[in-house]
């Protein structure tokens, strides 16, 4: 999905990839805490890549709309992380 924000012809796939973005993220949480921290860092790479070529403005407010929701479910993530660990230490 990520190489379709780039996706010149058709405005609604470049739409659809930056919506489906987030929802990819949540799906790789699962598996491992470095795989969502890495594929979190491409994502990132990618969408500031195409916000910077992106001329459509519904296009930009997607892709927009969509790293605020990456941020904030990351900034999630990470807290629970750190209280997970913190409550780990705190046992011992």
């Amino acid at each position: 999905m990520i190489p379709l924000l780039r996706f010149y012809f058709h405005k609604d796939i470049r739409t659809v990839a930056a919506e489906s973005l987030p929802y990819l993220l949540d799906c790789v949480k699962l598996r491992d805490n470095d795989y969502a921290r890495q594929l979190w860092q491409y994502m990132n790479k990618q969408l500031f890549q195409a916000i910077e070529i992106e001329s459509d403005h519904e296009v930009l407010g997607e892709l927009f709309l969509s790293l605020s929701k990456i941020k904030e479910k990351m900034n999630k993530f990470l807290y629970l992380i750190f209280v997970s660990f913190e409550f780990s230490v705190l046992k011992y």
